[in-house]
């Protein structure tokens, strides 16, 4: 069975997979992609056990180097984490002890605005089946994917408004956009 001297890396990334997937969270797919691409190919096979500190200085260091950006190698990391948390929390635990990853800092914040002239530009160079969802994405600012789950029914030309349903935001709570 699954005892801590067993405990490879990748039934921990397998852990956090199941736990997703349980909790029926939309990012279960990006977990199994950062799983499969990075993370098994870097510690897959080591045992849980034998995972600390280097390792996680190394990965850093090898997933800069392939330019990846810090609040990507964040996302990964974390997913190391939380297969960790699990694994200290199943009864009985599959793991002694979880290392600690320090989270590395971020200077991703999205800033600036479109002017109304390249708006115009972009408009004009769109396709017509994305220049509805261009303009109000533009008006109400909200994320494309609650755009793209959007229904005529949802529109109110009337009241000017449109109505999110909690299934279609992040948040998932019910909105409504102007």
């Amino acid at each position: 069975g699954l005892t801590p001297d067993r405990i490879k890396m990748v039934d921990l990334f397998e852990l956090v997979v199941e736990d997703y997937r349980q909790r029926k969270l939309r990012s279960v797919r990006d977990v199994e992609w950062r799983r499969d691409k990075h993370l098994i190919p870097a510690f897959g096979d080591m045992k849980a056990s034998e995972f600390g500190s280097i390792q996680i200085k190394r990965y850093i260091a090898a997933r800069r180097n392939e330019g990846a950006e810090d609040s990507t190698v964040n996302r990964e990391l974390s997913i190391v984490r939380r297969g960790f948390s699990l694994a200290l929390q199943a009864d009985p635990p599959l793991v002694i002890r979880a290392p600690f990853i320090a989270k590395l800092e971020e200077d991703n914040v999205r800033e600036g605005f479109i002017e109304h002239a390249q708006y115009s530009a972009l408009l004009n160079a769109l396709p017509d089946h994305l220049k509805a969802m261009f303009v109000v994405g533009y008006h109400v600012g909200n994320r494309a994917g609650e755009l793209k789950k959007l229904k005529w029914n949802q529109v109110d030309l009337k009241a000017g408004e449109i109505w999110l349903t909690r299934k279609q935001t992040k948040g998932k709570k019910n909105r409504t956009l102007p």
